[in-house]
């Protein structure tokens, strides 16, 4: 997220009233204009509460990757936040199902175009490989 963005995010989680919007998400309506942006847009933040223990990768260490855990009590209140922003007139819960279901549509989608690079890819090193016939000697 943008610092416009996260500014956004702060203040909607401080003055928003958060309505359902499925799936365990909360959502509230704000309007967003960011920098570039000729006019202010409409802008659903969603919020979901983690729970459980969340994995810290720590990327400082150049040779070795760290993974870490962070764990919470039950006072600390993790959410996870995401922005949508849309010209569509629907409530919050009908756009948050609607996003959702384009997401779950797009990620066969994106994972067949992975698989399908990772097989190019396969294929390609291993022609290059096989042996090479000799080039034909100069005239």
């Amino acid at each position: 997220m943008t610092a416009g963005v996260k500014k956004n995010v702060e203040q909607v989680r401080r003055k928003a009233l958060w309505t359902a919007a499925g799936q365990d998400w909360e959502g509230a309506e704000t309007s967003l204009r960011l920098t570039g942006w000729g006019r202010s847009r409409r802008a659903i933040v969603l919020r979901h509460r983690v729970k459980g223990d969340l994995a810290v990768v720590d990327h400082g260490y150049p040779n070795q990757l760290h993974l870490g855990w962070a764990e919470f009590d039950q006072e600390v209140i993790v959410n996870a936040y995401a922005v949508l922003i849309t010209s569509f007139p629907q409530e919050i819960l009908t756009l948050a199902q609607g996003y959702r279901d384009r997401a779950d549509a797009e990620n066969p989608f994106d994972e067949l175009k992975i698989t399908g690079a990772r097989a190019q890819v396969k294929y390609l090193r291993g022609r290059e490989l096989e042996p090479r016939p000799p080039l034909p000697a100069p005239a």
